[in-house]
Parts: C-alpha cells; sequence; structure tokens
C-alpha cells in the first residue's frame, strides 16, 4: 500500500462532511485532518510528517457524492500505522457509511458503480481559495 498528502481541496470536502457547526470548528477539523494524514504518511515511509499548511474552512454545497469520493481517498490514505484506530478516522468511517446508504436508496445499489461517482477526480485539485496566504 502506499500513502500521500492528499490536497486542501480533498480535506475541505471531507470537513465539510463532518458538518462542523462553524467555520473556526471547520478550520480546526482541517488542521486535524491534515495532521492525521500526514502521520499516515510519516508512518508509511519512515519520515517526519509534513508541516502544518495554514488553511481556512470552506463552507460549500458540495454534493454528496464528491463529499463521499473525497472521503475514500482521504480514508485510503490515511489506513496507515495507528491512524485507522483514531476516533476521527472511525467517525469519517461511520458518516461514510451512512451518506452511502442514503445514496443506494436514492439511486442504486452500489456507489462505486455510479458513473457521477466515476467521473469525479480521486484527490481534488486545488481549485478553490483554500490556503491561507
Amino acid at each position: 500500500m502506499s500513502a500521500y498528502n492528499v490536497t486542501l481541496a480533498t480535506l475541505n470536502r471531507v470537513a465539510n462532511l463532518l458538518e462542523p457547526d462553524n467555520e473556526e470548528e471547520g478550520t480546526a477539523l482541517l488542521k486535524k485532518l491534515q495532521r492525521m494524514n500526514a502521520a499516515a504518511v510519516s508512518w508509511r515511509y519512515d519520515e517526519n510528517p509534513e508541516p502544518w499548511i495554514p488553511c481556512r474552512f470552506h463552507d460549500q454545497n458540495y454534493t454528496t457524492l464528491e463529499m463521499v469520493k473525497a472521503a475514500h481517498c482521504y480514508l485510503y490514505q490515511c489506513s496507515e500505522g495507528d491512524v485507522p484506530k483514531t476516533e476521527l478516522f472511525k467517525r469519517i468511517e461511520r458518516i461514510v457509511r451512512e451518506a452511502e446508504q442514503s445514496i443506494k436508496r436514492q439511486l442504486c445499489d452500489d456507489v462505486n458503480n455510479l458513473k457521477e461517482y466515476q467521473d469525479l477526480p480521486w484527490d481534488f485539485p486545488m481549485v478553490e481559495p483554500v490556503c491561507v496566504q
């Protein structure tokens, strides 16, 4: 297995999936998500974690599919070391399962088979202004 640090655009989608109450809580959540990802990458490659990249949470109207796909990518990249045992990792997994069940009831049997899901990028490119200059 490999691991890498996902983009801040992907992290922002995951943070939106977790529904923070406000921008401050969302920004703190982004920081936790980024550190958790860095810890998994660090464990995988026996390196020091990447430094925190200052960013700000943006409450966006992402589709559920976008947020689920971002979370799939994020969880996969965080599946190293003890990271999957953390409460935040487990919380994301639980929320993703609930979102998948909702999508399945509405659309189809398997989210991964949806064309809309397949057409979305794995790691979302940086197009939103999430980095603080």
